[in-house]
């Protein structure tokens, strides 16, 4: 019944523009040749179902009161969050995007290419085991109050276990076994990394 809509029957729309991109498509030789388009709209995701695995979740939704689900690969694999809405109402366009894809930096001009970090959510996220984790929700604000005053470097309990966050070198230290794992700002968070690491841009 789900086929080839990974979360069920609706309008998918994603919070990162590399996402909408994977299914853009020209329009072969008529008005806008070698163009894609993508559709910016405001959407009401108000209350939805938070789900990692695909299948068909409207009905699950629906008959919860919810308002949209939210697909999150992103924490499952390390990929994208999907929104999907099974009430057209919800969604609003309100800008048509035509654009074309430049697959050459040099041809780009200057000003417009950004290095891209982070996440799309608004969570600091550690890796584990390949994928991407978002940090608890009590430790991501004093990280995120940290980083705006200046503080990169601090120690904080989870669970059990004591940590060293370094923002700057993006590093997670587990005092107890010494396990270091990687860690990832939100994607607005301006935080400086350490010039011995180097940046690699992500789409998105």
């Amino acid at each position: 019944k789900s086929t080839g809509t990974m979360f069920g029957y609706g309008i998918y729309l994603a919070e990162c523009s590399s996402k909408s991109d994977e299914y853009g498509r020209d329009d072969n030789g008529g008005t806008y040749s070698g163009l894609n388009a993508l559709l910016a709209c405001r959407c009401l995701i108000g209350n939805p179902l938070v789900v990692q695995e695909p299948g068909d979740y409207c009905e699950e939704a629906m008959n919860g009161g919810m308002d949209c689900i939210l697909g999150d690969r992103e924490t499952k694999v390390g990929t994208y969050r999907e929104f999907v809405f099974f009430d057209q109402r919800s969604c609003l366009p309100e800008y048509a995007i035509i654009y074309r894809r430049e697959y050459d930096k040099n041809n780009v001009p200057k000003h417009l290419v950004v290095d891209t970090s982070g996440s799309s959510g608004r969570s600091w996220q550690v890796q584990l085991q390949g994928a991407w984790a978002n940090i608890p929700p009590d430790v991501n604000q004093r990280l995120l109050l940290a980083a705006q005053g200046g503080q990169m470097q601090l120690e904080v309990s989870i669970g059990e276990f004591l940590y060293d966050f370094d923002l700057t070198a993006r590093t997670q230290t587990n005092k107890s076994t010494g396990a270091v794992r990687k860690l990832r700002p939100p994607f607005n968070a301006q935080v400086k990394r350490a010039s011995s690491t180097s940046s690699i841009g992500r789409g998105g």
